[in-house]
């Protein structure tokens, strides 16, 4: 069996629990749905289900992000530990998370 289909524990930093209490009601789900959700995607092959981050000069730069119910997940993989780390999280649906994590800068508009 190959290490990446081992399972992982999903962790939470406490900063992006308070984050995601204060964002959940934005997206009109609730912290446990999240919870829930997340530990679907990413207790297998999380670095496979995620994206990269790739804005220079965000913090978060080089770690793997991934949607969930309309929050941000920004993770990080320890495989020697068998742990994904959820540093950050985002609202989905505004000007700052679709310039940084789907590339649309806002200002062009939608010619």
């Amino acid at each position: 069996m190959m290490s990446s289909n081992k399972k992982y524990d999903v962790i939470w930093n406490p900063d992006s629990v308070i984050d995601l209490t204060q964002y959940v009601k934005y997206a009109k789900t609730t912290t446990n749905d999240v919870y829930d959700k997340a530990n679907i995607l990413l207790s297998y092959r999380p670095q496979t289900n995620g994206h990269s981050v790739m804005f220079k000069g965000f913090e978060y730069d080089g770690y793997k992000w991934i949607n969930v119910k309309n929050i941000i997940l920004l993770y990080e993989v320890l495989e020697k530990e068998k742990i994904v780390a959820i540093e950050a999280c985002y609202f989905a649906n505004n000007e700052e998370s679709a310039e940084i994590f789907y590339g649309i800068n806002p200002k062009e508009g939608w010619d």
